[in-house]
């Protein structure tokens, strides 16, 4: 991808990369895809995503992604690396993802942290990786999964609130429609 093109793909795109990449059949996800999630513990720190696989195809490995779309942002970042440590202590691997790999030209980077830019080449779906991230040794990972469990029981929770709402929407607008056809009378039929 050229840097022209890395300008078009703001975080919000760079996230729907991500879920195509983790995500490829939607109607079969092989994990949890929780974007924006703070971290356990109370620095309240924010991953931009965190992905736990829940299949044997999908690794179950709890992977945290940091999404930075401009070299200042990336900058911005890296003055304080101790920022993704409350999420990288429960995580498997970390990634840095970015619209181009020229955004991280001449930048020296965390050891810890892996880097993935959006599918090149072949690739159509799967995020391609720069540099592969390390194997973390997780030292607070249950509290991760807490954090995950939670985040994932208050979204279903949200999600049927929706739903009952846009069932009730449902039968309020065709009860409706069945009293101003009630009001309506028989349609006249045109005679031939």
């Amino acid at each position: 991808m050229s840097p022209r093109n890395a300008v078009a793909l703001d975080a919000r795109a760079m996230l729907d990369l991500l879920r195509r990449h983790y995500i490829p059949d939607p109607a079969r996800p092989g994990g949890i895809f929780a974007p924006e999630i703070a971290a356990p513990g109370p620095l309240r720190r924010h991953a931009d995503l965190i992905w736990q696989g829940a299949t044997a195809s999908s690794g179950h490995e709890l992977i945290g992604h940091e999404i930075k779309v401009t070299r200042a942002d990336l900058h911005a970042e890296l003055a304080d690396p101790a920022k993704s440590d409350p999420w990288q202590a429960c995580c498997d691997r970390w990634y840095l993802v970015i619209p181009d790999v020229a955004l991280v030209e001449g930048i020296d980077l965390p050891p810890t942290w892996g880097v993935l830019t959006p599918p090149s080449g072949r690739r159509t779906r799967s995020m391609t990786p720069h540099r592969a991230a390390p194997r973390l040794a997780p030292t607070d990972q249950a509290n991760g999964l807490r954090v995950l469990a939670t985040w994932l029981h208050w979204r279903h929770h949200n999600l049927a609130g929706e739903t009952r709402g846009a069932r009730a929407e449902s039968d309020r607008l065709r009860e409706r429609c069945e009293a101003l056809t009630r009001a309506a009378g028989p349609l006249d039929t045109p005679a031939r």
